[in-house]
């Protein structure tokens, strides 16, 4: 089972998703240098677009959940993270969200260290974003 609350996005005016759900997977490698797993099941999200104009209502969606994660490690030296879920919803066909998060850090010398991190999330379907006459007040009414 997990619970997630995540996609803090200004640009798209997305205050919360929230994402409760559960499932089963399966480890396909799991050595000491990798870990690959994937995990499906179903989930329930909450989802709350709300920009500074335009308030739109949360959205309560069913989806199901396809999960993939891949760790590439050596101890104390590098490692790289990827972890990939797809939640096609089941109560809104067509719509898909997408979520991607990915890191890589490596140890060059005692003290010296890099870390790069890349999250991303998608959604087929956001509601539109409001016209600019709506916002300025200019729409016919």
């Amino acid at each position: 089972m997990f619970d997630s609350r995540f996609l803090q996005s200004s640009e798209q005016g997305i205050n919360l998703q929230s994402t409760l759900g559960g499932g089963v997977g399966r480890y396909l490698k799991n050595t000491n240098h990798t870990s690959i797993s994937v995990a499906g099941g179903l989930a329930f999200q909450r989802i709350n677009y709300q920009q500074d104009i335009v308030v739109a209502p949360a959205q309560d969606v069913a989806s199901g959940w396809i999960n993939a994660q891949a760790k590439l490690f050596q101890f104390d030296r590098t490692n790289l993270t990827v972890v990939a879920s797809l939640l096609p919803s089941l109560s809104d066909p067509g719509r898909v969200h997408f979520n991607l998060n990915t890191s890589y850090y490596i140890k060059i010398w005692d003290n010296f260290k890099f870390n790069i991190t890349f999250y991303g999330s998608w959604d087929s379907q956001p509601p539109p974003p409001a016209s600019r006459e709506a916002i300025m007040g200019l729409a016919p009414g």
